[in-house]
């Protein structure tokens, strides 16, 4: 019996500790930015567009950033928070 009076006292402590860091982990206001380098290869993702009038900016697959210059992100390439709105790549489907 205390074996088990043990453990759930452990399990208390250690989830309340979980809890108190939350908020702290949030106060940092450290943001986890990340790409896939493997899926731009694929789609021959490039920052800056070389073709005029076609960028991901005006692509349906696009999902905008914070502003309107800001990074963003792809449907297409999961996983990628880091696409520019001047980037261009193989997936690109004019905005409607």
């Amino acid at each position: 019996m205390d074996d088990h009076c043990t453990s759930r006292r452990r399990m208390l402590k250690l989830g309340c500790t979980a809890i108190a860091a939350i908020p702290l982990m949030s106060l940092t206001g450290t943001a986890v930015a990340g790409t896939n380098a493997s899926m731009r290869k694929a789609f021959n993702y490039q920052e800056v567009s070389k073709t005029a009038g076609k960028n991901c900016a005006n692509c349906a697959q696009f999902i905008p950033g914070a502003s309107a210059s800001a990074a963003g992100a792809c449907k297409v390439i999961p996983g990628d928070s880091e696409i520019q709105p001047t980037g261009y790549c193989d997936a690109y489907i004019v905005k409607k």
